[in-house]
């Protein structure tokens, strides 16, 4: 539905009345690169709102809850895990904050003012 992405110049509603960011919001706040947010989302590691095709002018909206999985994804990949191991486990981690894979139990520690 096309009438519901923003095109680029006009407002946005703030973060606190929507229950989605764009692309560049989850950039923001998580330190990925546009390359690794625009891989994961044609891969299916993280997810849009809807199945827009992404064109000149148009902003890609995700659902608030990829920005924690986003940041999880991107941890675990400085902790050198593989792709294709975070693919079996991400929806573990992200949900309980802790997975196993091949005998190996990954734990989410989260260090620091969480609202940082």
């Amino acid at each position: 539905m096309i009438s519901n992405v923003s095109r680029i110049g006009q407002p946005l509603p703030p973060r606190e009345d929507r229950g989605w960011v764009t692309t560049s919001e989850l950039i923001d706040e998580t330190s990925v690169t546009y390359r690794q947010v625009d891989y994961w989302l044609r891969t299916g590691l993280l997810a849009t709102l809807e199945d827009i095709h992404p064109g000149t002018g148009w902003t890609r909206r995700l659902p608030a809850d990829q920005i924690p999985r986003a940041r999880a994804i991107h941890q675990l990949l400085h902790a050198g895990v593989s792709l294709q191991v975070i693919r079996q486990i991400i929806d573990d981690f992200v949900t309980t904050g802790r997975a196993t894979s091949e005998g190996i139990t990954f734990v989410l520690e989260q260090t620091g003012d969480p609202a940082a």
